[in-house]
């Protein structure tokens, strides 16, 4: 069952990007899909690259800023899915990888 905050997220998309806005920090994301290289910059969000696997939107990021370390671990790679389940309505499942490269599940779980 979801949590009372932090559950809104609204994506916008154009050809080449989406905008993924967050309601915690109202911070939005602007990820590109067009295969370009990272910046290489550190960045709160981290700096994500988009790609589509058949109905779904996958997200990776890197170059996160150390912010992250509230969750109990900095992720080298944060990998989050999002797709479609109803017309209103989507999913996403994050995915953690640390910088041993063990992935994590939702907020970190093994």
């Amino acid at each position: 069952m979801p949590g009372p905050y932090n559950n809104n997220v609204q994506i916008f998309q154009t050809p080449d990007h989406v905008a993924i806005l967050a309601e915690s920090v109202h911070l939005t994301r602007i990820i590109p899909l067009d295969g370009r290289p990272r910046s290489g910059l550190p960045q709160f969000g981290g700096d994500g690259r988009g790609y589509w696997e058949d109905d779904t939107l996958v997200v990776e990021s890197t170059n996160l800023d150390g912010e992250l370390t509230m969750i109990g671990t900095e992720p080298h790679r944060l990998v989050e899915r999002f797709s479609r389940t109803a017309t209103r309505s989507n999913t996403s499942s994050p995915s953690m990888i640390p910088p041993c490269g063990a992935p994590h599940g939702p907020r970190g779980s093994p």
